[in-house]
């Protein structure tokens, strides 16, 4: 049995908007590929309690934390996981929730048992991103999503904006690997953008790793 909730209709009226101007320019095949970005699936839920709604009510909220936690690590480096926000609770997690559905449900008088999809809205979960990471770690957020989502216009001004900042810190490697990057894109090869792209994206990683040695 699938169950399908959802937050007020203010709150996903105000997702649904974000997303499109997120994704203004893009086509529906980039649309969907974003959508699916912030949607985390197969969460599980075990939880005993005092009663089968107690549990159940416990569970819904234990599992969009867990959500919350998986889609951090999903938009971002591994480097940066163990930097991550903690996963808010209340009206600051229903802020970041568009809504979830609940698959396989089981219950008994006093436990419940489910598969949980979490929706998260795009605008309100950067803004959470853009206060807790630094502004390279947000960079390579950035980069990533845009290359996923095929918006190359977003993706080569964020490349300016990276070797910006890595200039400054004096990151040579990172700056060349990004120009290298640059000049694929402004060729349109897409073969060699996705070889320099990989390229970028480990040595992002290093970087963000405190690897200053093999990112310089």
């Amino acid at each position: 049995m699938v169950h399908r909730h959802r937050v007020s209709a203010h709150l996903l009226l105000i997702g649904l908007l974000a997303l499109g101007g997120l994704l203004a320019g893009a086509g529906p095949a980039a649309a969907q590929s974003a959508a699916r970005l912030y949607t985390v699936e197969g969460v599980p839920v075990d939880v005993t309690a005092g009663s089968a709604v107690a549990a159940r009510e416990q569970a819904y909220a234990e599992g969009q934390r867990a959500a919350f936690r998986m889609l951090m690590e999903k938009l971002t480096p591994e480097s940066v996981h163990g930097r991550l926000p903690a996963a808010p609770s209340g009206a600051a997690l229903d802020a970041l929730v568009q809504g979830f559905e609940v698959r396989d449900e089981r219950a008994s008088g006093v436990r419940y048992i489910a598969r949980m999809v979490v929706r998260f809205n795009p605008a309100e979960v950067q803004a959470l991103l853009d206060r807790a990471m630094g502004e390279l770690a947000l960079v390579s957020r950035d980069l990533a999503l845009q290359y996923r989502t095929g918006n190359l216009a977003g993706f080569g001004r964020s490349l300016r904006r990276m070797r910006r900042i890595a200039d400054h810190l004096g990151l040579r490697t990172l700056s060349q690997v990004g120009d290298d990057v640059s000049t694929c894109l402004e060729r349109g090869d897409a073969t060699a953008l996705s070889a320099t792209w990989a390229r970028l994206a480990r040595t992002l990683d290093q970087a963000l790793a405190g690897g200053w040695d093999n990112a310089d």
